[in-house]
C-alpha cells in the first residue's frame, strides 16, 4: 500500500486528471479500497489517492516478474550485462521500460489482464451492503481520527448528446406523451385527455403553447431579457449530469443555490420543479455540507449552572504553553469557585497526570477542603486514572465538558483570558519572566469587585476585605472603629451572621446577572432539537499533519442520535463498532446526504432508547 501511495504521488504529473491502471499481485489492494470508514494511516493514505482516478487489477504473482524482480533488486546493485544490449530497430515496437539510469535493466511486456479490475470511483463500486460488512470485522471498530472526507460525486454516464436526449425523452412516460399529442395536432388537446396522467405531465401540458419539436426533441420556447430561444424539456436521467457540470465539476467550484439556479438558466435545458431539484441537490452535496457551516452558531438555550455555597462546585483549566522561565514553568493550573468566584492560579513545568493532580490537591485541597464538585474540560490529565482516583479517593464528583465546547466551562475560559491580560501588561520583552507577577495578579483580582457576585471573592470566603498595601500606606483620617470582641465564640457568631448577610446579596447578585446574561445570549438563539435516530453531522477540529482549518472541511458524518442526555446532549454513533460519542447540540447540524446507515436498517429490534435524566 506504501509503495503505491509513494509511486503514485512521484508521477503525479503524468496522472493527474487521467484514469490509469494499477497491477498489483497483491489481492489485498482490491478490496482494501471499499471500506467506508478505514482507520488511521489507511484513511490519510485513501484521502491522498481520492484525487486520482484509477482501476486495481490483480496479476498472479508469476504473470508479475517485471515489479517482483524489480521489488528484488538491491539499490546497489551493477548493471547486469547480459541485459544491456542495443536493441535493434526490429524490436523497438516491444514495449521497453527501464528503471534509473543507475540500474537500467530491460523488462519483459506482459499481456495485461483485466477481468480483476475494480474500479476506485464510479458505479463498480460496491453496494453500501457490502461496505458496511467489512466494516463490522474491522479490529477494534474504531473510528478515523481525522474527519472522513466524502469523494467528490463521479460525472454520470449518461452523455449530453442531442441523441441521447432524443431517446430518453421517448422512454419518459411524461414527455412522451405530450410529443405524441404534438405530433398528431399542434392544436392543444382537452384537459380531460391528461387530467389521468402524471404531474410533469400536466406541467407540460399548462405550457402547450410554449412547446414545440426540434431536431426530433421537444424544446420549450424561452423568453429572457427580450431574447428568444429554445431550451430542451430535461429527462430525468440528464439532471444530475447538467448539475455535476454547474455545481461539482473543478470548473464549477462548489458553489451555493443561487449561484448554482443561475448558472442552470444560462443553459438550455428545462425542467418541472427545477429549482427545488437544484436546492435539493447543492443540500445533498456532502463536499458542501462537510464545509459549510451553519449561519447561526448557537442552536440551543443556555443552561446556566449557578452554585449556592463557597467551594461547593469548583472548575478547572489549563493556560499554556508560555515561555520557559527560570525556574522552568510553561503552564499554569487555573482552579476557581463558582459560587464566590475565588482563584488561585498555579505555574507548573508540565501538564502530566501526576503534576496536575499534585498541584490540585496540595494547592486547592489542602487549603480549603473537598469541593462536592470539580468541573474541567476533557484534557487528558483530568481524565487521567492517578486524577479519578484522587476524585474516587475523597468522594469528589468529577465532570467534564463535551468536546471541543468551551462554553460549557464559560466561567473559568473567561477567567483564562483575563489572567493572560493582565499578564501581559506587566511581562518582560523576553516574556520569560512572567510567574513572577501569578501570585501579586491572583491577590489583585481575589480583592477586586467581582461583576456577577457584586460582592469580591476574597470577602466572599473570608467575611471581611483583604488589607492590601494601599490600605497600610494611605494616612488614617479619624480613629478606625473596630469592633471588639469579648472572646472567639462572640467572634465566630458575628462572622456567621455577616457570612449569611453577604451570600444572600451574593445570590441574588448573581441570580440576577446569570438571568441577563441567559436573556441576552437566548435572544440569539434559534433552537434546534434532535430525536433518537436522527442523521446529523459532527464538528470535528482534526486535521492531517501539515492541514489547515483554513481549507479542512471539519463536519463529518452521517452519525445517529442514539441517546438523548439533556436539552443539549446528545449521544452519536457513526458506525456499528464504533465508541459511542457525547456532544453539545451546538457541535451538530442536521444530515441533509443521500448516504444512509444500513447498519441501522439491518436491526431486528430497536436499540436506540430515549433517557432523559
Amino acid at each position: 500500500m506504501l509503495a503505491v501511495v509513494f509511486f503514485i504521488k512521484h508521477f503525479r504529473h503524468y496522472l493527474s486528471g487521467r484514469e490509469f491502471i494499477l497491477r498489483t499481485d497483491h489481492a489485498s489492494l482490491v478490496w482494501l479500497h471499499r471500506f467506508k470508514e478505514p482507520d488511521g494511516q489507511i484513511s490519510r493514505w485513501l484521502q491522498q489517492l481520492g484525487q486520482y482516478v484509477f482501476k486495481i487489477v490483480h496479476r498472479a504473482g508469476k504473470r508479475h516478474g517485471n515489479a517482483d524482480a524489480l521489488s528484488r533488486l538491491s539499490e546497489n546493485s551493477k548493471i547486469c550485462k547480459q541485459c544491456n544490449f542495443d536493441l535493434d530497430k526490429e524490436d523497438e515496437e516491444e514495449t521497453v521500460i527501464f528503471t534509473h539510469s543507475e540500474d537500467l535493466k530491460l523488462l519483459q511486456k506482459l499481456d495485461s489482464d483485466d477481468e480483476d479490475a475494480f474500479q476506485i470511483s464510479g458505479s463498480n463500486r460496491k453496494t453500501d451492503d457490502q461496505d458496511d460488512d467489512l466494516i463490522e470485522i474491522r479490529p477494534r471498530g474504531r473510528i478515523p481520527n481525522v474527519p472522513q472526507r466524502a469523494r467528490q460525486r463521479r460525472l454520470p454516464d449518461v452523455e449530453l448528446t442531442s441523441e441521447n436526449i432524443r431517446n430518453f425523452q421517448l422512454k419518459d412516460p411524461a414527455i412522451s406523451a405530450i410529443m405524441k399529442m404534438k405530433v398528431q395536432s399542434d392544436e392543444k388537446p382537452p384537459f380531460k385527455s391528461v387530467s389521468h396522467m402524471s404531474f410533469d405531465t400536466k406541467f407540460w401540458y399548462s405550457r402547450w403553447e410554449l412547446l414545440c419539436i426540434f431536431d426530433g426533441m421537444l424544446c420549450i420556447k424561452w423568453i429572457e431579457k427580450g431574447e428568444k430561444r429554445l431550451k430542451i424539456c430535461t429527462p430525468p436521467e440528464f439532471r444530475d449530469t447538467l448539475l455535476w457540470f454547474v455545481h461539482d465539476s473543478p470548473l464549477s467550484g462548489h458553489l451555493g443555490i443561487k449561484r448554482t439556479l443561475s448558472r442552470v438558466w444560462t443553459t438550455s435545458y428545462y425542467w418541472p420543479k427545477m429549482r427545488q431539484y437544484i436546492s435539493d441537490y447543492v443540500k445533498s452535496c456532502d463536499i458542501c455540507e462537510e464545509r459549510k457551516n451553519p449561519n447561526f452558531k448557537k442552536r440551543n438555550f443556555m443552561k446556566p449552572h449557578v452554585s449556592g455555597a463557597r467551594f461547593e462546585r469548583i472548575a478547572m483549566d489549563i493556560a499554556g504553553p508560555f515561555p520557559k522561565t527560570r525556574d522552568g514553568n510553561s503552564y499554569i493550573l487555573v482552579i476557581a469557585d463558582y459560587f464566590t468566584k475565588f482563584t488561585e492560579i498555579f505555574p507548573i513545568r508540565n501538564i502530566e497526570a501526576e503534576t496536575v493532580t499534585e498541584t490540585v490537591f496540595k494547592g486547592w485541597i489542602k487549603r480549603y477542603g473537598c469541593p462536592q464538585e470539580i468541573h474541567s474540560d476533557q484534557g487528558a490529565q483530568f481524565e487521567s486514572q492517578v486524577f479519578q482516583e484522587m476524585c474516587r479517593f475523597l468522594k469528589i464528583n468529577k465532570t467534564r465538558t463535551t468536546p471541543y465546547h468551551p462554553r460549557s466551562d464559560g466561567m473559568v475560559e473567561r477567567l483564562n483570558r483575563t489572567i493572560k491580560d493582565m499578564i501581559a501588561k506587566y511581562v518582560s520583552a523576553n516574556q520569560t519572566d512572567w510567574d513572577r507577577y501569578i501570585d501579586g495578579l491572583v491577590l489583585a483580582y481575589n480583592t477586586s469587585l467581582h461583576e456577577s457576585t457584586g460582592i469580591t471573592p476574597y470577602r466572599l470566603v473570608f467575611g471581611t476585605e483583604c488589607t492590601v498595601r494601599i490600605d497600610i500606606i494611605t494616612p488614617k483620617l479619624e480613629e478606625d472603629e473596630r469592633s471588639e470582641y469579648l472572646n472567639a465564640s462572640e467572634f465566630v457568631r458575628n462572622l456567621d451572621k455577616q457570612f449569611v448577610e453577604i451570600n444572600e446579596i451574593s445570590r441574588r447578585t448573581t441570580l440576577k446577572s446569570t438571568e441577563r446574561q441567559k436573556k441576552e445570549y437566548d435572544r440569539k438563539v434559534k433552537e434546534i432539537t434532535y430525536d433518537i435516530g436522527d442523521l446529523v453531522r459532527r464538528n470535528q477540529r482534526k486535521l492531517l499533519p501539515g492541514a489547515k482549518e483554513k481549507l479542512s472541511r471539519n463536519w463529518s458524518g452521517p452519525w445517529i442520535v442514539i441517546k438523548r442526555l439533556s436539552d443539549v446532549l446528545y449521544m452519536i454513533q457513526h458506525s456499528k463498532n464504533s465508541k459511542p460519542v457525547v456532544i453539545h447540540a451546538d457541535k451538530l447540524k442536521p444530515y441533509r446526504g443521500k448516504r444512509k446507515l444500513n447498519w441501522v436498517l439491518k436491526q431486528t429490534k430497536p436499540e436506540f432508547k430515549e433517557e432523559l435524566p
